[in-house]
C-alpha cells in the first residue's frame, strides 16, 4: 500500500469511549425510583395529576456526547449536593416547562409559544422547580448518604453549566413521563461518575425488598407538621403521701413537710422523658435538664 492509499484510509478517531459499559451504578437505580416518585408529586401539583413517572435505566456517557444528544432546548438547573463532587444537573426540555405552566395557569397544556427563550414567568416557573427538587436529592439519598443539596445557578445554554469536561464520563438517569397532558416527555438527572464512585452502596444490587406503600414526600410532609405539634410538658416538684386519719384532720395554717428531691422527673404526655434540678432563670423557676431519661430520643 503506498503512503497515498494510507492517507485515503485513515480515519478521524478518539481515545476516550463514549460509554463505558463496564461502569455500573446499580444504587443509583435506586435513587433514582424515589426521585421519581418526588417528581410526580411535584408536576401533580402543578396540575399534571394524570402524570406516571418511570426511571429509566442508568446510561454511562460522555459529558460532551450528552450535550450533542441534548439537542432540544430547554433548561439546566445545577445543584451543589455536599457530599458528591460536581452535584448535579437536571435537564428540563422547554416543552415540558411551558406545557406545565400553561396547565397550571389553567390551560391544557397545549404548546402555542415556539419561541426559543423563555419568558420571564416561564424561568421563574423553573427556578420554583428547582427549588421544590432540593428535599427531593434528600430523600432519594438517604439510604446512601445525608445530602444537603443547593442551586447554583439556572441556565439555558448548556455549554454555559461549566459541568464537566467533553471527556469526563458522566451518570443519565432518564424520568420519562408516560400519561396525562406531558405524556412523553423526558426530565434528566446527571452526576459526574467522579462524584458518585466514592459512595460503596452505589455498586452494590438491591436487596429484595417490599415495595414502599409511602410517598417520601407526604412522609417528609408528615414529619416536618409532627415537629409542631404541642405536647404538655410537667414537672412534680414534691409528692407526699397522707394517712386519710391526718388527711381529714387538716386546719387552715398546717404545715405539711415537703423535701425535695435531687434530681426532678420531666414528663412528656405523662411520660418521664428527662431529670433534672431546679433553679431559675430570667426571675422564673426553672429545671436544668441534667439527664435524658433511655429511649427518649430515640425513634419508636
Amino acid at each position: 500500500m503506498s503512503a497515498l492509499d494510507f492517507k485515503n484510509e485513515a480515519r478521524a478517531g478518539s481515545l476516550i469511549r463514549p460509554n463505558d459499559g463496564a461502569i455500573n451504578f446499580p444504587g443509583l437505580d435506586r435513587v433514582g425510583d424515589k426521585f421519581a416518585r418526588g417528581l410526580r408529586q411535584i408536576i401533580a401539583d402543578m396540575g399534571g395529576n394524570e402524570a406516571v413517572i418511570s426511571c429509566e435505566q442508568v446510561k454511562i456517557m460522555t459529558f460532551g456526547a450528552l450535550r450533542i444528544d441534548h439537542a432540544e432546548k430547554g433548561t439546566n438547573c445545577l445543584f451543589r449536593l455536599d457530599m458528591i463532587k460536581g452535584g448535579a444537573i437536571l435537564m428540563l426540555p422547554s416543552t415540558i416547562v411551558r406545557q406545565l405552566v400553561d396547565i397550571f395557569y389553567g390551560g391544557p397544556g397545549l404548546l402555542t409559544d415556539a419561541a426559543s427563550e423563555f419568558s420571564a414567568s416561564e424561568l421563574r416557573f423553573v427556578s420554583r422547580i428547582a427549588q421544590q427538587c432540593l428535599p427531593l436529592f434528600k430523600i432519594a439519598w438517604s439510604d446512601i448518604a445525608s445530602i444537603t443539596a443547593s442551586v447554583a445557578s439556572i441556565e439555558q445554554d448548556i455549554d454555559a453549566a461549566a459541568f464537566a469536561k467533553d471527556h469526563d464520563l458522566v451518570a443519565v438517569q432518564s424520568f420519562t413521563v408516560g400519561s396525562g397532558a406531558i405524556a412523553g416527555a423526558t426530565i434528566k438527572c446527571v452526576y459526574t461518575t467522579l462524584g458518585i464512585r466514592g459512595f460503596p452502596a452505589m455498586s452494590k444490587s438491591a436487596k429484595p425488598e417490599p415495595a414502599e406503600i409511602i410517598d417520601p414526600v407526604w412522609r417528609e410532609k408528615l414529619t416536618d407538621a409532627l415537629m409542631h405539634v404541642h405536647l404538655p410538658v410537667r414537672s412534680i416538684f414534691a409528692r407526699q403521701e397522707l394517712p386519710l386519719s391526718k388527711l381529714l384532720n387538716l386546719q387552715s395554717g398546717d404545715i405539711i413537710p415537703v423535701c425535695l428531691p435531687r434530681h426532678l422527673p420531666m414528663t412528656v404526655a405523662g411520660r418521664i422523658y428527662a431529670h433534672g434540678t431546679v433553679g431559675e432563670s430570667s426571675g422564673r423557676a426553672a429545671i436544668r435538664i441534667e439527664k435524658m431519661e433511655e429511649g427518649s430520643n430515640q425513634d419508636e
